[in-house]
């Protein structure tokens, strides 16, 4: 994990103070139960339209995240998000029931009645993300599909981001939108989006007409030098050309609209389109983080009803799962629970 340096005078916003703090154990994230602070999520803000270089615009007061905790200097948080949710009970084929949960989230403090588009999403598991990155772009690209000629429909293409370094439009792999193309990419992106910690590849905080205690940045220095940033580099040659199943295309798939989120885009990611997650290490989750929620914003409790909430691309397939007797649905379940 990162070491949190000490920031310049003022401080920052922030959703955390380590990286732990949202990553428990390099773990995955979840949303808060209903009536609790939201700890290991965050709230994205949108704005309207997209921005020059593709992503979508900042909340015009608020920035592109709601900070809910308070700054290092004692400014107030932005607000809260508290969640609730709305039964939705069902029943396979066979008569077995299930019931999903639909979530409705609510904003208190200063940004109450102020948000409009937002999305939740939880933190992502960090283990392995070096070997993600190791894929070749030419590996990523001979799995795209976007004309969908496969017969199961199914058409992942890769999300094309500016390289934060070089400026070449290259794959992104990190992030629920594929929005980030490396692991100091994707570190760099939390470090000010949620601790509020400035580098060499984001100078400056993106600082919204409201945010009176968000001023990293401002000196022109960067509070994280590139070398505190560069500790993930493992340069070890026992670590390279391995074969894995991280069970993940790493492209965008249309969701469909029950998982929508209200952007408009996030460069080439439309508003149903998430990038596939790696699978690995799923079957540990409730030992890792004492929970099994899953989807990008933690809305279903187990595998099952993951596959219950997909759509589009996912729908022939999710009915193909529903269709099956129960002891093969549990099978599936059983095997997703190995990985």
């Amino acid at each position: 994990m990162l070491r949190l340096l000490p920031l310049e005078s003022g401080g920052a916003l922030s959703n955390q103070t380590t990286c732990g703090g949202c990553h428990i154990n390099s773990g995955r994230g979840a949303p808060p139960e209903p009536g609790e602070a939201m700890v290991t999520a965050v709230v994205k803000l949108f704005g309207a339209g997209a921005s020059a270089d593709g992503r979508p615009t900042a909340h015009p007061s608020y920035g592109r995240q709601l900070q809910n905790i308070n700054a290092l200097d004692a400014s107030p948080g932005e607000g809260t998000a508290t969640v609730a949710y709305t039964e939705q009970p069902g029943q396979f084929p066979d008569g077995t029931p299930y019931v999903l949960r639909r979530p409705t989230f609510r904003f208190g403090g200063p940004v109450a009645g102020q948000i409009a588009s937002y999305s939740v999403r939880v933190a992502r598991p960090v283990v392995g993300m070096g070997l993600l990155e190791a894929i070749a772009e030419a590996a990523l690209l001979e799995r795209a599909d976007e004309i969908v000629c496969n017969p199961d429909g199914i058409s992942g293409r890769p999300n094309l981001i500016p390289d934060p370094v070089s400026g070449v439009l290259r794959i992104g792999r990190f992030g629920w939108k594929a929005g980030k193309v490396s692991v100091p990419h994707q570190v760099a992106d939390a470090l000010v989006a949620d601790m509020g910690v400035t580098t060499s590849l984001f100078p400056v905080e993106e600082c919204g007409a409201m945010q009176a205690g968000c001023q990293g940045g401002a000196s022109g220095t960067p509070e994280l030098s590139d070398d505190d940033e560069d500790r993930q580099h493992h340069p070890f040659v026992e670590l390279r050309d391995q074969i894995i199943h991280p069970y993940s295309d790493l492209l965008l798939h249309d969701m469909g609209e029950e998982l929508a989120d209200t952007s408009t885009s996030d460069h080439l990611a439309g508003p149903r389109e998430w990038r596939t997650p790696p699978l690995w290490g799923i079957g540990l989750l409730e030992a890792v983080n004492g929970h099994t929620q899953l989807l990008h914003d933690g809305r279903a409790r187990d595998v099952v009803e993951a596959i219950l909430w997909h759509g589009g691309e996912a729908d022939a397939a999710k009915g193909r799962f529903v269709a099956l007797p129960r002891e093969d649905r549990d099978a599936v379940v059983a095997f997703l629970r190995s990985l």
